[in-house]
């Protein structure tokens, strides 16, 4: 996401080494044609063959346009053949070079800024940085999924301005989308400083993958507007560790392969003061099914015509195929389910392989066959399909405490994966109004409203198939409806109890139940009968998650950091565990109140819930009903073997809530000290991957960054911000 607010942040080459110390740069721009720190240089390039390296920082380069390489005098290089003795290189890489062949691409034109009216995508190539050097791997795995080996294959990709002249691919693209930002139509927005290099295959443990790469940061496009099309280091390390911890929490997410730094730098007003900074640029390599947006259907329908619109609905239908046929590369523990034999959870809410209940209507002809007929049911099933799987992703982020800070719909991915993490932030105490971007001061994307306004993006998708305003205005779009409004309405009634579902789904595997339901009379907070839920998008209903509704009211009072809660919470049933008897269920918390009294002292300190005397009070009417929840379903569900059923519950609770959370003042320490503090970086992403143990912790860095992960942050760091001025 770009916000249009004046001009954005222009690359500046970095000092040479024993040069005078920089004046702090003015925010202003050269005119077209000028470069130069003062704009004292005028191209001299021939405009129909070359771009001109203009702007404060450019060096006046003329830079071939793709298409104009003969007449420049430079011919483009082809890589060899593969051959059994090439196996393993860059040379051997496999492209699926013609997956975007149904969507019309704009060719040659070069990478000046310019409204994009007849095409899905336009070729342009990467603009390589000064001096490129790795400032972070994710692992050898994430590597092979796009077919790559190691830092120098990454070297290669991100040192050539012509990918296909290192892989068999063709030249790499830009995407063309709009999108609704703060609730206003942006028009055209587009890949601004992303670069595609082409969707490669691999394999992630034998089988076989494939994901669109992306070089994030990579120079201007002509989507790029007043901007330079680079990427900040700082906040690409922010990134890069994001998709890593969304992941290991069974969270489809970007993954990120690589990190690029240089010896560039660019200027950026993180909060948008009119005080810039220089700061150092880099290059995100990341992956996802595609990069195609809710916006990429907005635009499409105006631009392009229904066909663009049900070729890029086929696209979104096989990025969802791939995904259910791979799964997740780290599946959700759900050793209890496993063991009541609840299946419906898994696959509804937990982004299964192999779906027992996945669309036949995705494996239709005519979302297989691009010459097929595509008919309104089809245009009815990717819908579908959609608002299930952002309704149980929505559910996961909210479950893992995680606001992702810039819903726009061109930040919202048609593969129904979480893209763009650039200001999002964990949570601390459950603060439904927190929002993590700085900008948002009327709270339009804060963490207790991601539900809400997911849903409102999937209407505006649907706006856009059945051919009205991007508004809901009650215009009428340019283009032709490829599904009936009452359909498609029928369609998006289903999201809000599918979240409420998944919420509850999520938060009961963080508690270790099967399905928390209230007892039979429970009553709400005001002493009537379970009722319905104050919204459509509230926590999910009490009678449903009896247990869960009464937790987070405790947070909510008493101000707990929410991690912490989950984690302890945890412990100590299991702690209770190691007390109670396979027999009939009893006061275990009674019999044991010194060792589980000190246990539910320690919940209250370590989460700085305050005042903690009436905190620890409350917390323990509630551990009582959440011990007789638990008893009641292992003697349900697991009544001959008690002991398999506690091991299945510490195995899940273990791996649903972790020791460490990117919390927003440890990773901004972090990046600040990029490029050269690779080993911070790949010690932050194992712990966020990995969760060792204490006893597990591997060296000082691990030992040095594990408490900024795992502790309660100071006051002011609980709430703490990030901006999209800092990309």
């Amino acid at each position: 996401m770009r916000l249009a607010v004046g001009l954005a942040a222009l690359v500046l080459t970095a000092a040479p080494a024993g040069a005078v110390a920089r004046r702090r740069p003015t925010y202003t721009g050269c005119p077209a044609g000028r470069y130069g720190g003062a704009c004292e240089g005028q191209c001299r390039c021939d405009p129909t063959l070359y771009d001109c390296d203009d702007g404060p920082s450019g060096d006046g380069a003329c830079l071939c346009r793709v298409g104009a390489e003969a007449a420049c005098g430079e011919a483009v290089a082809h890589p060899p053949a593969c051959t059994p003795a090439l196996e393993g290189t860059l040379a051997c890489v496999e492209v699926d070079v013609g997956y975007y062949d149904t969507l019309p691409a704009d060719e040659g034109a070069g990478r000046g800024v310019r409204q994009v009216m007849g095409a899905a995508r336009v070729a342009v190539r990467p603009h390589p940085l000064h001096r490129p050097l790795v400032v972070a791997a994710s692992d050898p795995e994430a590597l092979e999924e796009v077919g790559l080996t190691g830092d120098a294959d990454v070297l290669a990709l991100m040192g050539t301005a012509r990918p296909e002249e290192v892989i068999h691919t063709r030249t790499p693209y830009a995407h063309s989308y709009g999108g609704i930002q703060f609730g206003r139509w942006a028009g055209q927005l587009g890949d601004g400083r992303c670069v595609s290099v082409g969707h490669l295959r691999g394999s992630r443990g034998g089988t076989p993958t494939q994901a669109e790469l992306q070089l994030k940061g990579s120079g201007r496009t002509p989507f790029s507007r007043s901007g330079d099309g680079r990427a900040a280091l700082a906040n690409s390390v922010r990134e890069f560790l994001a998709g890593a911890a969304l992941e290991a929490q069974a969270i489809p997410a970007t993954h990120a392969p690589a990190l690029i730094g240089s010896g560039s730098d660019i200027i950026r007003d993180e909060l948008y003061t009119g005080t810039a900074e220089y700061v150092r640029a880099g290059v995100l390599l990341r992956t996802a099914p595609n990069f195609l947006r809710f916006g990429s259907v907005q635009l499409a329908q105006q631009r392009l015509g229904d066909g663009a619109v049900a070729a890029m609905l086929r696209l979104a239908a096989r990025g969802m195929r791939q995904q259910e046929a791979e799964g997740l590369a780290r599946p959700a523990d759900l050793s209890l389910l496993h063991a009541a034999q609840v299946d419906a959870d898994r696959d509804d809410c937990f982004f299964a392989a192999n779906r027992t209940d996945a669309d036949p209507c995705l494996h239709a002809a005519a979302l297989l066959d691009h010459d097929a007929p595509f008919s309104g049911a089809d245009a009815a099933c990717v819908l579908a399909r959609l608002v299930r799987r952002f309704a149980a992703l929505a559910a996961a982020w909210q479950a893992a405490g995680f606001a992702h800070g810039v819903l726009n719909t061109d930040n919202m991915g048609l593969a129904g994966v979480t893209i763009d993490l650039n200001v999002y932030g964990w949570i601390s105490a459950w603060d439904r109004d927190w929002a993590p971007n700085h900008i948002d001061t009327d709270g339009r994307y804060a963490f207790g409203r991601q539900a809400e306004i997911v849903h409102w993006n999937l209407q505006r998708l649907a706006d856009a198939l059945t051919a009205q305003g991007p508004l809901h205005d009650g215009k009428a779009g340019s283009g032709q409806a490829v599904l009936q409004k009452a359909r498609a309405e029928e369609v998006l009634a289903e999201f809000p109890g599918r979240y409420r579902q998944c919420f509850a789904a999520r938060m009961h595997r963080r508690l270790g139940l099967v399905a928390g339901a209230a007892p039979e009379g429970a009553e709400d907070d005001d002493g009537g009968t379970c009722t319905k839920p104050p919204s459509l998008y509230d926590e999910p209903h009490p009678r449903d998650a009896w247990l869960v509704s009464g937790l987070l009211d405790w947070l909510r009072e008493f101000g707990g950091d929410y991690h912490i809660a989950m984690q302890r919470v945890a412990a100590f049933a299991k702690a209770e565990d190691a007390y109670a008897s396979d027999g009939a269920c009893e006061d275990v918390m009674a019999q044991h109140a010194a060792e589980l009294g000190g246990m539910v002292r320690d919940i209250v300190a370590a989460s700085r819930a305050a005042p903690p005397g009436a905190a620890a009070e409350a917390l323990i009417v509630w551990l009582k009903q959440y011990s007789e929840a638990r008893c009641a379903e292992r003697l349900q569900y697991a009544a001959t073997d008690a002991d398999a059923w506690r091991a299945a519950f510490a195995a899940q609770t273990d791996a649903a809530n972790p020791s460490y959370v990117p919390r927003t003042p440890a990773l901004r320490d972090l990046a600040r000290r990029a490029p050269h503090n690779r080993a911070e970086i790949e010690a932050v992403l194992r712990l966020l991957r990995a969760q060792p143990d204490a006893a597990s912790l591997v060296g000082d860095v691990e030992r040095e960054w594990a408490p900024r992960l795992r502790d309660v942050p100071d006051d002011g760091g609980r709430r703490a911000q990030t901006s999209c001025g800092a990309q």
